[in-house]
C-alpha cells in the first residue's frame, strides 16, 4: 500500500493504546483467561460473569467495554507506576452494562494529575448502566511541587468527560491521602460540565486527607455538573485539611448547574465547611431536597454556600454541630429563590441572608439577620400551615413522596436495579 494512504488511515482512525487503528472487531470475554489477555485499544463484550480469583493483572485502555449485564468480581489491583489513570480499566471511550464487586484497588502515584475509578480511571465519551459495590479503594498521591497538583477518585469513574446514565455506587470504602488537591466522590472523582442522570450513591464511606481536601456524595469536583434524578443517601463524608487550604464536604457535588430533582439525605459530613447539596448551585436548579447531619467547624449550610436561581427547594431536619457560621438554607443568593421551605432546622446564625421571593420558615432557631436585606415575603408558619404550603407547590407525585402520617414530603427517586 502507498505510504501516503497508510498515514492518512492512521490519522483518520486514532485509538487509545498501541493496538492497530483498523481493528473494529468486538472481542468476547467469557473467562478470566480472556480478561487477562485483553489488549489496549480494542472493543470488548462480556458474555458471562467472571470471578478473577484475586489474581494480579495490569489494567488496559479499551475503546469500548460492554458488560452485557454481567459482573466481574474478586480482584485486586496494586499499582505504583508513573501513570495517570487507574481502575479495572485505565481508560475507555465508552463503558456500559457492567457490575463489579468484592474488589480492592491500592494505588500509589507520584504524578501531578491522576484519576482513579472502580471501573475506569477516565471515560472520554459516555458511561451507562454501571453498578459498583462492596469494594475498597485506597489512593496515596505523593506528588510535591509548587505547581498545582490534582488527584481525583470516584467509586465508579475517576474522570467522566461525557454523559453518564444510571451509575450506582453502594457500600464502598474510599480513602485518599494526597499532598495537595485531593477530590473524592461516591460516583465520580470529577465531571466537568457533564450530565449525569438517574444515578445514586448510598452507604459509602468517603475520606479525603489533603491540603484543600474535598469529598462529595456524588462528584468530588464538579464544575458545572448537571444532574437529573440523582440521590446521595446515608454516606459518611470526611475531609481533613493537611495544609492551609481548608476542607470541604458536599452532600452531592462541589457545584451544580441546571439540575433538577436532586436529593441529599441522611449523609453525615465532617469537614471545616459542610454543604447539604453543593458548595454552589449556579444557573437554574429546581426541586432540591436535603436532610443531613453536619459537623463543620467553620461553616454549615443546609443546601448550598452560594445559590443562583432556585425553585421548589426544601431544607429539612438538619443536625448542626455548632460551626462559626451556620445557614439553614445558604450563605448567599446571586439570583432569586422561589418556593423555599426550611423546616425543623436549628441554625445558630442565619437561615437565609439575601434577596428572595416566597421565603417560608417554620420552627427555625436563627440569628437576627434571618430576614436578610431584601426579602420580599417572609412568613413564619405553624406546622399545619407549613404542610399546606408545601401542598400548594403542586409537586409531581411521581417525584415527591408524601408521608400520610406526618404530611411531610421527600423525593421519591429510589433507583431501580441495574439490568
Amino acid at each position: 500500500m502507498n505510504k501516503k494512504w497508510v498515514l492518512a488511515l492512521t490519522l483518520l482512525f486514532p485509538t487509545l493504546g498501541s493496538c492497530s487503528a483498523l481493528d473494529f472487531t468486538t472481542h468476547e470475554i467469557s473467562t478470566a483467561e480472556d480478561f487477562f489477555a485483553m489488549k489496549d485499544g480494542r472493543n470488548y463484550q462480556l458474555v458471562a460473569d467472571i470471578d478473577l480469583q484475586g489474581q494480579a493483572f495490569t489494567p488496559v485502555k479499551v475503546k469500548s467495554f460492554d458488560g452485557g449485564g454481567f459482573a466481574i468480581h474478586n480482584f485486586t489491583i496494586r499499582e505504583s507506576p508513573k501513570d495517570e489513570y487507574y481502575g479495572l480499566f485505565k481508560e475507555a471511550k465508552t463503558v456500559s452494562n457492567l457490575e463489579i464487586y468484592d474488589f480492592q484497588l491500592s494505588i500509589s502515584a507520584n504524578e501531578s494529575y491522576i484519576t482513579v475509578g472502580g471501573i475506569c480511571g477516565t471515560v472520554h465519551d459516555k458511561a451507562e448502566n454501571l453498578f459498583v459495590h462492596d469494594g475498597t479503594i485506597n489512593v496515596n498521591s505523593t506528588y510535591r511541587s509548587n505547581l498545582a497538583s490534582h488527584a481525583y477518585c470516584g467509586g465508579v469513574i475517576g474522570d467522566l468527560r461525557g454523559p453518564g446514565n444510571h451509575l450506582r455506587a453502594e457500600n464502598l470504602r474510599i480513602t485518599m491521602n494526597s499532598v495537595t488537591g485531593g477530590f473524592v466522590g461516591g460516583i465520580l472523582g470529577t465531571g466537568n460540565n457533564v450530565e449525569l442522570d438517574d444515578s445514586s450513591s448510598s452507604r459509602n464511606s468517603l475520606v479525603c486527607n489533603a491540603s484543600g481536601a474535598s469529598v462529595a456524595g456524588v462528584s468530588g469536583f464538579g464544575p458545572g455538573v448537571s444532574l437529573y434524578r440523582v440521590t446521595s443517601q446515608d454516606n459518611t463524608l470526611v475531609a481533613t485539611d493537611k495544609g492551609k487550604n481548608g476542607s470541604y464536604a458536599y452532600g452531592v457535588s462541589s457545584s451544580l448547574s441546571k439540575s433538577k430533582i436532586v436529593a441529599s439525605r441522611g449523609n453525615s459530613m465532617k469537614a471545616m465547611n459542610c454543604y447539604g447539596i453543593a458548595g454552589s448551585a449556579i444557573d437554574s436548579n429546581e426541586i432540591l431536597s436535603a436532610e443531613n447531619i453536619f459537623q463543620g467547624s467553620k461553616e454549615n449550610s443546609g443546601l448550598a454556600g452560594t445559590m443562583g436561581e432556585i425553585q421548589n427547594a426544601m431544607s429539612l431536619s438538619h443536625s448542626f454541630s455548632g460551626a462559626e457560621s451556620e445557614y439553614g438554607m445558604c450563605e448567599s443568593v446571586q439570583s432569586y429563590v422561589q418556593k423555599l421551605a426550611v423546616d425543623d432546622v436549628d441554625a445558630r446564625t442565619d437561615v437565609f441572608s439575601a434577596e428572595a421571593n416566597d421565603l417560608y420558615l417554620d420552627r427555625c432557631v436563627c440569628g437576627s439577620n434571618v430576614e436578610g436585606p431584601n426579602c420580599n415575603r417572609l412568613e413564619i408558619l405553624s406546622y399545619v400551615d407549613f404542610l399546606s404550603l408545601i401542598d400548594s407547590f403542586e409537586l409531581d407525585p411521581e417525584v415527591w413522596e408524601k408521608d400520610e402520617n406526618t404530611g411531610s414530603y421527600r423525593l421519591a427517586i429510589e433507583m431501580e436495579e441495574n439490568k
